[in-house]
């Protein structure tokens, strides 16, 4: 999705399955503390209209933003979160996951991030969600804390 205005998510047929890595790096860098935090969101747009399920997984690898491509397939963990889409915005509950990364010494598990893809990938359901290269609709983060 780097320097895109859109990312597909899902299988489409002329795009092939598309899923999105996110990473972050707020926790260590804040000084987080996991008691502190309320809750947390991840918001995003999407373009389509469609009834397919969005979600957001644990990744359990590192992975490179330069080099990765759609071969690459990197160890995923348990579901984060589920969304039904809702139009035009999408909003993921991430407050667990962020959390988990507070406890995280060195870091890792936030710089793994989550992925984002379709829940069942089956073929011609898809998503044309917004990146952060459209400077109308921006994703964004939201953390709310005591």
């Amino acid at each position: 999705a780097y320097l895109r205005n859109y990312t597909v998510i899902g299988n489409s047929s002329d795009y092939g399955i598309g899923q999105l890595l996110i990473r972050y790096m707020f926790t260590s860098m804040f000084h987080l503390q996991a008691d502190d935090i309320l809750s947390a969101s991840y918001s995003t747009y999407s373009l389509t209209q469609n009834s397919d399920q969005l979600e957001l997984r644990t990744v359990l690898e590192d992975w490179c933003s330069l080099t990765g491509n759609w071969n690459d397939h990197y160890q995923i963990g348990d579901r984060t979160s589920l969304l039904e889409v809702i139009q035009p915005e999408l909003c993921f509950d991430i407050t667990e996951e962020v959390k988990m990364w507070c406890g995280d010494p060195d870091g890792q598990l936030e710089h793994n991030g989550v992925l984002l893809k379709s829940a069942q990938e089956r073929e011609g359901l898809y998503n044309v969600l917004l990146s952060n290269d459209n400077t109308l609709y921006r994703n964004h983060t939201e953390i709310h804390l005591r």
